[in-house]
């Protein structure tokens, strides 16, 4: 018995060990066709895998539901996968300019996304029924990111038309207030935990990031290269950030703070739209305890095998 004991104990650390994923980024763009590509590496950048390739209208920004195992993207209109790249489908047809945003409502079960030609953001459920208008009357509206908790949608809106800044509004579309003001801000991308929004600008090539309601703006990330940047994608606990650099087809990284900037993967002949980090412990893996259970099951008839022979 103490033996059976020891094998459930060994195997259990092993299972355990070897359900702990590493934290991973899905990046996407367009190959030299203007075919849509869509990758996932480890977070240290190695382990690159091409998931999805040959899409038509490219992949632009993206968006996690994890709960469903589900990535989206726009390109073309609004599409989504499983995250290992298998059960590609459309959700909301398009066209869409490329230059849209999407996010995804975990708890609402809804898909928000910004439309830059219509001058709208609009919402569907998750499977592209019963869309309709949340905010209208905003001028070229671009990378959307959402505040469960407080119930705010915050978007960058730029272009030839717009007043070039980050706004947000409540999920009902009321209350739509301007946060800041950039030369051309692109990405957005929220730290609840910290009370922070940070956002990419085309026009000044940098990275900064300001309180919620923004006030305490701060320039972290200058020289950021491309025509316009994608992300930034925020590793919380690791204090890291994530973002895309077009031109240069590489994704990059720096601290939070800005400090230590270093490219982390090069795609030549790519071009990088958006990158989205998966923290470890959100990396979908096989029931531990399923797992757990067949071993166990296994160990004893394992251990009746043996006690029977012993005693005939």
């Amino acid at each position: 018995m103490r033996r059976l004991i020891s094998y459930i104990a060994v195997l259990t650390f092993l299972l355990l060990n070897a359900q702990r994923a590493d934290a991973v980024i899905f990046f996407g763009g367009y190959d030299s066709n203007s075919l849509g590509m869509l990758w996932r590496a480890s977070s240290d950048g190695s382990n690159v895998q091409t998931l999805l390739s040959g899409l038509p209208g490219g992949v632009f920004q993206l968006a996690l539901d994890l709960d469903a195992g589900k990535i989206y993207w726009v390109g073309g209109g609004i599409n989504r996968a499983n995250l290992d790249g298998t059960g590609l489908e459309s959700v909301i047809s398009g066209p869409l300019s490329a230059e849209q945003g999407v996010a995804i409502d975990t708890i609402g079960h809804k898909v928000y996304w910004s439309e830059r030609d219509t001058d709208r953001i609009r919402r569907a459920n998750l499977d592209g029924t019963g869309i309709e208008d949340v905010v209208t009357g905003v001028v070229q509206p671009r990378h959307l990111a959402l505040d469960l908790d407080d119930n705010k949608v915050y978007w960058a809106q730029s272009g030839d038309r717009s007043s070039n800044v980050v706004q947000r509004a409540d999920l009902n579309g009321a209350g739509t207030e301007a946060l800041l003001t950039g030369t051309r801000p692109t990405g957005v991308a929220l730290d609840l935990v910290n009370g922070k929004v940070y956002w990419t600008d085309y026009g000044t090539a940098t990275i900064e990031r300001a309180n919620l309601n923004g006030t305490g703006r701060q320039l972290l990330v200058s020289g950021v290269g491309g025509s316009g940047p994608g992300g930034p994608a925020l590793d919380l606990d690791g204090g890291m950030m994530y973002w895309t650099e077009d031109a240069n087809g590489c994704v990059r990284r720096a601290t939070l703070d800005g400090n230590s900037s270093a490219i982390l993967i090069e795609m030549q002949g790519r071009t990088l739209k958006d990158v989205v980090f998966v923290p470890d412990s959100a990396v979908p893996e096989p029931s531990v305890f399923g797992l757990l259970g067949v071993g166990t099951i296994a160990l004893l008839g394992f251990a009746w095998r043996r006690r029977r022979l012993a005693t005939s």
